[in-house]
């Protein structure tokens, strides 16, 4: 018999909220995709009021939580889950694309006898890029944010294995969790301070960012045992509270532009990442309000849809087409750079990315949301990694 935490469900939360965690596509959650993606695409663009790392960090916070609810729902639906079968979901959404894309870009180079760094290369097809540029520096290439994959891919291997070994108790999951997250802001904070790894490192490699995933990670599993009532009472107490969470985004931002990296990879990396979740929580809540019904609009979600393919491609887009466009006012210069890529994304995202991951097949298999929400209904569809869990 597993220990379960007492079953505080919807009566503990707000009803909006239960209304968007009990719904059959979980709403914001592509809002917050294209919003990630923007941010991603803005700050290579060079614009200035975007702080690099805030799109990036979106989307690990985002993945860990969605990736954590979903594996309780099935973990209350199943009695356990099927490690093998997430594995092979979690391979067939972000392999597929992520090698057609290397293949196309990398052929690309080649025939334009533009440069290639091969061990950037190799590493990015064997998923540990994110070691190799924080050991000896990102070269600045086509493939440099690859990293972001890397960082997501080995998430997805070691956490399914530490959920199961921590299963027969979510209180203990959760301090489990927080112990980890805790450990790792000391040793971040440790190993920069001290001098022992580069910038790069701390930027890239796993062991420095998986508290960020985690925490979204935490939030899901506090979420399912009713223990986030104080926290959640708090943020999301009025629809205006978004713009408290965003204002404090931009301290933060201001400070990272002001004290630089000494600040991000100690207190940033630790306060960030909470204003992200707490973001996530209100823009679940409160995507059906007035205030914040842009989250759903049409067009916005299918931004969030499309944000994989965004990222993929935008690192081989930006540049090319920002140069084309110089003899623009620098408004439309943006606007035209950013409207090539979601065009090269939609195309990459309907062509590649949506027949390689066998999405018809997926759309099959029903997902229950665990019954302590709602009735029967099914969170939505897990789509690729970082940028659409």
């Amino acid at each position: 018999m597993l220990a379960r935490a007492p079953a505080r469900d919807a009566a503990h939360y707000p009803p909006l909220l239960v209304a968007g965690l009990s719904s059959r596509r979980i709403p914001g959650l592509d809002g917050m995709r294209a919003l990630g993606s923007f941010f991603v695409v803005g700050y290579h663009y060079g614009l200035p009021f975007v702080p690099g790392g805030w799109g990036v960090l979106n989307f690990l916070v985002l993945s860990g939580f969605l990736i954590t609810w979903l594996l309780l729902a099935e973990e209350d639906r199943k009695g356990s889950i099927a490690v093998r079968s997430f594995y092979v979901r979690r391979a067939r959404h972000i392999v597929p694309a992520f090698v057609v894309f290397m293949i196309v870009v990398a052929a690309a180079l080649l025939v334009f006898g533009k440069r290639i760094v091969w061990p950037q290369v190799i590493t990015a097809f064997l998923f540990v890029v994110n070691y190799y540029q924080g050991l000896f520096g990102d070269p600045n290439t086509a493939f440099s944010h690859t990293w972001a994959l890397a960082l997501q891919l080995q998430f997805y291997l070691l956490w399914p294995l530490l959920f199961l070994a921590l299963r027969r108790d979510r209180r203990r999951m959760a301090g489990a969790l927080l112990v980890i997250i805790a450990s790792i802001w000391v040793y971040r904070a440790l190993m920069w301070i001290g001098g022992v790894v580069p910038q790069g490192y701390v930027y890239e490699a796993f062991d420095m960012r998986a508290d960020h995933l985690l925490i979204g990670c935490l939030m899901a599993v506090l979420l399912r045992t009713g223990s986030m009532k104080p926290v959640v009472a708090v943020a999301t107490g009025s629809p205006w509270m978004p713009f408290l969470t965003m204002a404090l985004i931009g301290v933060s931002a201001a400070c990272e532009k002001h004290y630089g990296v000494d600040y991000r990879n100690t207190l940033g990396f630790i306060v960030n990442p909470m204003l992200i979740m707490t973001l996530l929580l209100q823009a679940i809540s409160f995507a059906a309000t007035p205030m914040w019904r842009w989250l759903e609009w049409r067009w916005v979600r299918y931004l969030g849809m499309i944000s994989y393919s965004v990222y993929l491609y935008q690192q081989v887009v930006v540049d090319p087409v920002k140069h084309r466009l110089a003899f623009l006012p620098a408004p439309l210069q943006f606007l035209g750079t950013l409207a090539a890529v979601y065009a090269v994304s939609s195309v990459a995202y309907y062509l590649v990315e949506n027949p390689l991951r066998g999405a018809r097949r997926q759309r099959t298999q029903p997902n229950v949301v665990p019954r302590v929400w709602a009735a029967k209904v099914t969170p939505e569809r897990i789509r690729p990694s970082m940028w659409s869990s």
